[in-house]
């Protein structure tokens, strides 16, 4: 049974978590577009909204398309009910640093290494739905 992905306006989920996810450095764009492309190479066609072939070749994170949750390719923002606190954003980041991937200099980061990964360890859940949308990808340990 292949999965049902949560991508679209009504149900955007999946989709939501994964673009804070790049937002907040927990994967790499080149991961993210990975991850599009395998969504999209899953889904039956009568149920692949158009945008997220937008979201393969789309803009990068430098560009600010993936920044603040800014409105999609769709014409909406997409959203994880999960990440409703800003404790879930830094526990993002933390999985980022623990799979070193993070590439923000600590002196300009928005939240610390430290406070990045006290928040991941506070926060459980987010690494439990990083594995759940990422089911290719591994945290790791602490670097």
């Amino acid at each position: 049974m292949s999965r049902v992905w949560r991508i679209t306006k009504d149900d955007p989920a999946d989709l939501g978590f994964a673009t804070s996810a790049c937002t907040y450095e927990a994967v790499t764009m080149a991961e993210f577009r990975a991850w599009a492309e395998r969504v999209v190479m899953t889904t039956p066609d009568a149920d692949l909204p158009s945008y997220m072939i937008d979201y393969m070749t789309g803009p990068s994170i430098e560009s600010g398309a993936f920044k603040h949750r800014t409105t999609g390719p769709g014409g909406f923002t997409p959203y994880d009910p999960l990440l409703d606190k800003r404790a879930h954003a830094k526990a993002l980041t933390g999985i980022g640093h623990r799979r070193g991937v993070v590439q923000q200099p600590e002196a300009d980061a928005w939240v610390s290494k430290e406070d990045a990964l006290d928040a991941l360890e506070a926060h459980p859940v987010v690494a439990d739905r990083f594995l759940e949308v990422f089911d290719t990808l591994q945290i790791g340990a602490a670097q």
